[in-house]
């Protein structure tokens, strides 16, 4: 496949946009992650410190400052809510356009589209194209990296180009989340080399070279925050960030299995194709099976991308999205062998509405577990999986599938479906909500409040209350702890608020000598947080 792709390429990257950038300035940024990446932003464009990101002042190095950088590009120097979400929108818009590409180039321009397609409404992709949030920079570089190195191989007289896009974006994924960035492309291709040649002949130089270049970018990084924040930052970020992710000591600590039954959920709605996508793929690894070494590098990049995630104490499901390109090119693969190797026609013209609707209320099951255990709270994403599903179980009868070829508009109808109703759940449903997930309301009601010398504290604050209402009321607030700052706060003249989580009142009632009176209580997600006037007892 030459690269003549260009076309579709991009109609998919403009389609991106409008499903992910037009609904990102309509609601608030949503706790804890995105108003606590935007605050750091702001706190970067107003100290003019590009090196070391800070929250509430205080260093914050969970991953390098490219994320902020784009931020503050983004919005001019000024953060918003839009500006904050752009750099996913636009890296999920860019991946979208880079699997259709890999996958073209690959298998079939029929593959690309629709893994481009399951990509763009796979659950927890399209919930995080939406927000604040770096895990989407680093999917796209990874994406990136991985077909770089795909088209060296697919191209050899291209070869020298493909390998400079992998090492430079494999760069990019570093300063975007760190040595997750070079370590999850690299492992795809050393265990596609090793599953496929059984060693790394022929690419010892390149390999070599590029590590070294690779190493430069991460000393240049330790020796600048080495200058920035001593020798702590360096073991903060190398060792706290990184080494205790795999070893213990950081919070959402879950079993070496915990991916197992998150992935089905992560991939949803497209994981009730994978019975099919199996079928389509059974056997298809062999030697003399055509595309076969394709198909390892894309399994190759998944297993190694999820055992590494699962090897980490640290586990979120929002981790696993740099493998979902992965994930999504074999399933499309699956279902082209699928349905050009058993009669998937004929059983739907037949069993069209029974299969839909048994599809439906599996996945109104599945879906309906985790809500009622709390797990999406207030994510109508899942809700509308659901309803779409149900949706295209009624339409499927309308079909009459023998008369479509593998490569027209049918079987990728639904992928289609599903992104509509997404965009509108994104631009109808989130706003609506937006009241119960943002923290504006309360910092509106600490303005009303506040008198001229007035100040406001934190009670015990989580670092997503700190980035919630710091961003929101736009300045700095210290967070207290101990009994005896509460008291040295309360001994200056003028009015104190505290900004704090309702379970924790008790505890401040306990610092001693402290009356207080409540001004102002919200829900903000499933949190009910008070705003307190504090003043020491007479």
């Amino acid at each position: 496949m030459p690269f003549s792709c260009t076309r579709t390429a991009l109609l998919l990257f403009v389609t991106g946009i409008l499903l992910y950038a037009l609904p990102a300035a309509r609601h608030d940024l949503w706790n804890p992650d995105e108003p606590r990446n935007a605050e750091i932003a702001r706190e970067m464009a107003a100290t003019q410190d590009w090196f070391i990101p800070k929250l509430n002042g205080k260093p914050f190095l969970e991953e390098p400052p490219l994320q902020h950088w784009l931020v503050i590009t983004v919005g001019g120097g000024r953060v918003s809510a839009w500006a904050a979400r752009m750099p996913a929108a636009v890296s999920a818009s860019l991946a979208l356009a880079i699997t259709f590409l890999l996958g073209a180039w690959l298998f079939s321009r029929w593959v690309g589209l629709a893994a481009a397609l399951f990509l763009s409404t796979a659950f927890e992709f399209w919930w995080l194209a939406g927000r604040a949030q770096v895990d989407l920079l680093l999917t796209a570089s990874v994406l990136l990296a991985v077909s770089g190195f795909a088209a060296s191989e697919r191209f050899p007289e291209r070869r020298a180009a493909g390998l400079v896009v992998f090492y430079l974006a494999s760069a990019v994924g570093f300063l975007a989340k760190g040595l997750l960035g070079p370590g999850l492309p690299g492992l795809a291709v050393v265990t596609y080399l090793l599953w496929e040649k059984g060693s790394l002949r022929g690419h010892g130089t390149h390999l070599v070279v590029g590590s070294l270049f690779l190493l430069a970018v991460i000393l240049g990084w330790a020796a600048i925050l080495s200058s920035h924040g001593g020798a702590g930052s360096v073991s903060e970020y190398f060792v706290k960030q990184h080494l205790q992710r795999f070893t213990g000591g950081q919070d959402h600590q879950a079993p070496f299995w915990y991916y197992l039954p998150v992935f089905p959920l992560v991939f949803l709605p497209w994981t009730l194709l994978a019975p099919a996508a199996i079928l389509g793929l059974r056997g298809a690894f062999g030697r003399e099976k055509k595309d076969a070494r394709w198909l390892r590098l894309l399994a190759g990049w998944f297993l190694s991308g999820f055992l590494v995630f699962s090897a980490a104490s640290t586990k979120r499901e929002t981790y696993l999205v740099p493998i979902l390109p992965a994930a999504a090119l074999l399933f499309a693969a699956g279902l082209e062998r699928a349905w050009d190797r058993f009669p998937v026609r004929r059983f739907l013209r037949e069993r069209g509405i029974a299969f839909g609707v048994a599809g439906a209320i599996l996945a109104g099951g599945v879906v309906a577990i985790p809500i009622v255990w709390g797990v999406f709270r207030w994510k109508p994403d899942a809700i509308a999986i659901a309803s779409l599903l149900a949706a295209a179980a009624v339409l499927a009868r309308g079909f009459r599938p023998s008369r479509w070829r593998v490569g027209t508009a049918f079987p990728l109808a639904l992928p289609a479906l599903v992104a509509m109703g997404f965009w509108a759940v994104s631009m109808a449903a989130f706003p609506a909500v937006d009241v119960r997930k943002s923290a504006r309301p309360l910092t509106d009601a600490i303005r009303r409040a506040a008198e001229p010398q007035g100040r406001v504290s934190f009670y015990r604050a989580s670092e997503g209350m700190v980035g919630a209402y710091t961003f929101y009321l736009g300045c700095l607030i210290p967070n207290l702890y101990r009994a005896e700052d509460i008291r040295r706060t309360l001994a200056s003249p003028g009015q104190v608020l505290f900004i704090l989580n309702a379970k924790d009142l008790q505890g401040l009632a306990r610092a001693g000598g402290v009356a207080f009176s409540t001004v102002a209580e919200e829900r903000v997600g499933h949190r009910r947080m008070l705003v307190v006037e504090a003043s020491r007892a007479r």
